[in-house]
């Protein structure tokens, strides 16, 4: 039996809403850490644990593992666009194509990934 009972699972409007809150979120602050001078800090931002924990933290939300998949996978999404509608359209510091073609590539590493995470979110 989940840890959560059906009355205690957020709405499912509630869910989206965090869900693009936390992939905004996560999107814009692994843009910042590119920029950021102190190493330590840019240096978490590239290993991607932050990222990560987004994803548990949102399965977590979420209440059981199966959403937790779905919403882990769905705010890595968002936050892998948020990032690179960042780097092209805010900074201007690359082109179309390569925000697309890299943008694109990291959506798809970042489903399983999003997915596993959440779902051990949604675990615990």
């Amino acid at each position: 039996m989940p840890a959560w009972s059906s009355l205690q699972r957020p709405a499912a409007s509630t869910l989206a809403a965090a869900v693009l809150l936390i992939g905004v979120a996560t999107g814009i602050a692994g843009r910042a850490s590119d920029h950021v001078s102190s190493s330590l800090l840019s240096w978490a931002g590239t290993l991607g644990g932050p990222w990560l924990l987004a994803a548990f933290a949102i399965g977590a939300f979420a209440g059981s593992r199966r959403r937790g998949a779905a919403v882990g996978a769905a705010a890595l999404t968002v936050g892998v666009v948020t990032y690179y509608t960042v780097f092209r359209l805010v900074e201007e510091r690359t082109s179309t194509p390569y925000a697309l073609v890299i943008g694109s590539a990291w959506v798809i590493g970042s489903l399983p990934i999003g997915a596993a995470f959440g779902w051990a979110g949604g675990a615990w």
